[in-house]
């Protein structure tokens, strides 16, 4: 693969990282791309999150969908 795809790549991968409300101030592609420890570990903690965030609330709604239903 040439640098070209790998940059267009880790630019579109940042891309969707900010349409994911991903708090990625002053990141870029090319910081990753170049080897940024710092800014590709802030981008990678917050993708982890994310998924974690979204398997909870899958679990969530699977136990409340399935929950007998109580009347108060």
């Amino acid at each position: 693969m040439t640098g070209v795809y790998v940059s267009e790549n880790c630019n579109y991968a940042v891309e969707l990282g900010k349409q994911c409300k991903f708090s990625l101030v002053g990141i870029a592609g090319k910081d990753i791309y170049d080897g940024n420890e710092t800014l590709t570990l802030g981008m990678t903690v917050h993708l982890s999150l994310h998924s974690i965030h979204c398997i909870l609330l899958l679990f969530c709604s699977a136990i409340l969908t399935l929950a007998p239903k109580v009347a108060l």
